[in-house]
């Protein structure tokens, strides 16, 4: 940042756990004479603690201040709030860039009870003229209950696993509520509010605070890639050249723009029928200083704790109702979560979405939203994707043996065993039978043959779902001619409508790719 940069106000927001303060001090240290950093809830801790004392003698604590009546911890924020903001005032009449930090939505564990002691109109009358940039700060769950089981009791510590859950949950939907509250105070003051995952590089926020680079979401294949570690019969250095690949790309990307990446938050990774947690999506290196994420510290009994999971041998919770509830819950907030990112970002840049042949349906959702923003916003900028012929050309035969198959095992329309139904879709998978690729041209009578191979016949009378059954073009059409159809469908991809509708321009050469986001010239190589 240069030292003649134009002073700005920020606001750094994030729930208690997030390591917010920690993080913000490795930004500041890199910018000691032209930031200066304001906590609002070191005032607040300060001003409140006369009153916990006359009330009830209780001792200075994170939770203590819900002793306090409600109507009165709401004036002691006001009153911090001025005590804090009359400095910010101070600090940008000379020059320096101000980050106020502080939480927009308390919770009260022993009332289990959310409640935000912030007042919009004093933050709107305060920060009009400014329209300071917005942060939200946000970590993985498991981190965030770390911590606040670290934090002076503002959590108790879980007693069995069925707790830590609970206690995964309520963080949850806390982040949830803060990150609500955030935009809504954003759009209040007329200002823009990104969210931001502290396993970022310190940089990505030094940037988006004093840059004026354009805003990039990276979306990327993730479950494909685990899939492949946990199975025995991938080689591990794939999955290792894929990782690579994506990280390698992101450093690149980030030379001309500033690069938000979803896996710095990564919660949906619980093994199969278990609350045991599988290896993480992995990021820089955790010890240097270079990212935003401090890892939380030990716990006096960690072996009750989620994130102590990670590489735990010991028996863990079993699949209950409550981690079933939480892995739903945890799946439907990715969904909501990518969806924002795709907002706040300037440009969509998709890599490899469907690499080794699967459709990643997270790339695929965030391609989708990105098109419905784009018809009702035509200005935006249309998405950037990269994806090679290879991935291009696996795609429908692992739609076939993934999908089609087993959809129509499914609906009964195949006659077989189960035993040669799961031979026929495993030999798919390797690619050995020979009539592959002219079933997967739509050929019938390949089809026929394939399945007559492995002793499966297609069933003599099909139930045709509808209210009017199969229409007249339809019935013109034998059974293995319809099937065949459906198959030959899968030549197409979602790719391939997206570039018809101009919301993305798909390339299948990286240096076309790169090219197209202005990261190299035409002179490089493929």
């Amino acid at each position: 940042m240069s030292s003649t940069s134009r002073s700005r106000l920020h606001v750094v927001v994030g729930i208690p756990g997030t390591g917010i303060r920690l993080a913000l001090q490795r930004l500041s240290l890199r910018h000691p004479n032209d930031v200066v950093l304001l906590s609002l809830e070191e005032v607040l801790e300060e001003f409140a603690q006369p009153s916990l004392k006359k009330l009830q003698d209780l001792p200075a604590s994170p939770i203590a201040k819900f002793a306090l009546p409600r109507s009165f911890l709401k004036q002691v924020w006001k009153d911090a709030f001025r005590v804090q903001w009359k400095k910010a005032q101070a600090a940008l009449r000379h020059g320096k860039h101000v980050i106020l930090t502080f939480h927009l939505c308390y919770y009260n564990h022993r009332t289990r009870e959310y409640l935000t002691p912030a007042n919009f109109q004093t933050l709107r009358d305060a920060f009009g003229r400014h329209r300071p940039t917005f942060i939200t700060l946000i970590d993985d769950i498991y981190d965030c209950c770390r911590r606040l089981c670290a934090s002076e009791g503002m959590f108790p510590l879980p007693q069995d696993g069925e707790e830590a859950l609970l206690d995964a949950f309520t963080v949850l939907d806390w982040r949830s509520m803060e990150m609500l509250l955030a935009d809504a105070v954003a759009l209040t003051c007329g200002s823009k509010h990104y969210l931001i995952g502290v396993k970022h590089p310190v940089s990505t926020l030094e940037e988006l605070l004093f840059s004026n680079k354009k805003v990039a979401y990276l979306s990327h294949p993730i479950s494909e890639p685990r899939r492949m570690w946990t199975d025995a019969r991938v080689d591990k250095s794939h999955v290792h050249k894929i990782v690579d690949e994506i990280q390698s790309f992101s450093e690149r990307l980030s030379q001309k723009y500033i690069v938000i990446q979803p896996t710095t938050i990564d919660e949906f990774r619980f093994r199969y029928l278990s609350a045991q947690l599988g290896d993480r999506w992995p990021f820089q290196d955790q010890g240097t200083e270079e990212l935003l994420y401090h890892p939380p510290g030990a716990l006096k009994n960690d072996q009750l704790f989620p994130a102590g999971w990670n590489q735990d041998l010991r028996d863990q919770a079993q699949d209950s109702p409550v981690l079933k509830r939480l892995k739903a819950a945890i799946f439907e907030q990715i969904g909501a979560r990518d969806h924002y990112l795709v907002d706040q970002a300037d440009i969509v840049v998709a890599y490899r979405p469907l690499y080794r042949g699967n459709d990643s349906s997270g790339v695929q959702e965030e391609l989708l939203h990105h098109a419905i923003l784009r018809d009702s916003e035509p200005r935006r900028q249309t998405a950037i994707v990269y994806s090679p012929e290879q991935d291009r050309k696996a795609y429908p035969a692992r739609q076939l043996w993934e999908t089609v198959i087993p959809g129509w095992r499914d609906a009964e329309i195949l006659t077989g065993g189960n035993a040669d139904l799961d031979s026929l879709i495993r030999d798919l998978q390797t690619g050995t039978p020979a009539e592959r690729d002219a079933v997967l041209k739509g050929e019938s009578g390949a089809l026929k043959a394939l399945l007559h191979r492995y002793g499966i016949s297609i069933a003599p009378t099909i139930k045709w779902k509808g209210a009017m059954g199969r229409s007249a073009q339809l019935r013109s059409l034998s059974q293995a001619d319809f099937l065949a159809a459906q198959v030959a469908q899968f030549q197409q991809n979602y790719l391939d409508e997206l570039a018809k509708r101009h919301s993305a321009r798909v390339y299948a050469t990286i240096r076309r790719f790169e090219e197209a986001l202005g990261l190299r010239s035409t002179g490089g190589k493929a």
